[in-house]
């Protein structure tokens, strides 16, 4: 698999961008409740796997709600590329 170390994106597990101090698990949950467990993207609903609680603004360090919203793994890759277009996606919500 293409993850970790094998990944072309890895740089020696460091990020040049670290979480907030409230980024924890019961802010995550309560983001994933508010929205019902479904993936604001697709409509998916949350099963077996833990959905993604996704940085509008990809600022790790704004855990403010509004910034922040429940998507699916495959909805969550998406957002990596086109970031502008995600962001004002996000804001017409």
């Amino acid at each position: 698999a293409n993850r970790g170390a094998n990944s072309h994106l890895w740089r020696g597990g460091i990020s040049d961008h670290s979480y907030a101090v409230d980024w924890t698990v019961t802010l995550r949950r309560s983001i994933r409740e508010r929205d019902h467990y479904t993936c604001q993207v697709c409509g998916t609903s949350q099963d077996d796997r833990l959905f993604d609680v996704h940085h509008i603004d990809y600022d790790k360090k704004n855990s403010d709600p509004l910034n922040l919203v429940t998507l699916c793994r495959n909805c969550h890759v998406k957002t990596n590329a086109n970031r502008s277009h995600w962001r004002e996606y996000f804001a017409n919500v």
